[in-house]
């Protein structure tokens, strides 16, 4: 929810300044993620303002996942499209 929360906020600014239609933005995010279940680095790929990128990698900092033996890295893809009103 919070990285779509990132995009809305991002889609909110751009269609406040008058832009014609926000685009869809896809993304590639890669997590590396410490032992212990911290990320210790996140990054994204793709054609996106980087606000939004800043945003969500500020996010993904903050994500913890189960602790484990070793460090993994997470490699999805994020896709998000403007929702259309009243079509």
């Amino acid at each position: 929810p919070q990285l779509q929360r990132c995009y809305q906020q991002i889609l909110a600014a751009e269609l406040v300044a008058g832009s014609a239609a926000p685009p869809a933005v896809s993304l590639e995010i890669t997590l590396t993620v410490a032992p212990n279940g911290e990320v210790r680095e996140a990054t994204i790929t793709g054609d996106a303002p980087s606000k939004l990128t800043s945003c969500m990698r500020d996010h993904l900092r903050t994500v913890v996942f189960r602790s484990t033996n070793e460090a993994a890295e997470l490699n999805f893809p994020v896709v998000f499209q403007p929702s259309v009103v009243g079509r």
